[in-house]
């Protein structure tokens, strides 16, 4: 199921809840609740990062990679090339296990949260995209 959102200062979001993810050579598909696959190919991501909620007091906690465990619940994060803040929730399989994959699968994405990518700094943006472009190269 797909729902587009705004995040922060308009950043364009779009949310999908997931049961079933599956990491191919050069693209992740993700299987939401209605068994449709939508595919992503790694050379469109730039960043990918976990957020966990607290349901109790609301407050959003984002751990740093070294922190993430695969059996951690919460949201995985992954902003593309277009500056899209794209949150996958997961149902059946965990947060922490996707990011870990992915890392595997992607390794030259940038991962981890800073404070500045939800709030619309485009120049940060393009430098990370840059980094990532000629990491993605090297490799």
């Amino acid at each position: 199921m797909l729902s587009e959102t705004e995040a922060t200062r308009n950043i364009p979001s779009i949310e999908i809840w997931v049961r079933k993810a599956g990491f191919k050579k050069k693209r992740v598909i993700l299987t939401d609740k209605r068994n449709m696959e939508i595919s992503l190919p790694y050379g469109e991501l730039v960043a990918a990062y976990l957020e966990i909620g607290d349901k109790t007091t609301g407050q959003i906690s984002r751990p740093g990679l070294e922190d993430v465990t695969e059996d951690m619940g919460g949201s995985l994060i992954l902003y593309d090339r277009e500056y899209r803040r794209i949150c996958v929730h997961t149902a059946g399989v965990r947060a922490g296990l996707l990011l870990k994959q992915l890392a595997v699968h992607a390794p030259y994405l940038f991962l981890g949260y800073m404070p500045w990518m939800d709030e619309g700094d485009q120049q940060e943006f393009f430098r990370m995209r840059e980094m990532v472009s000629v990491m993605r190269a090297i490799g």
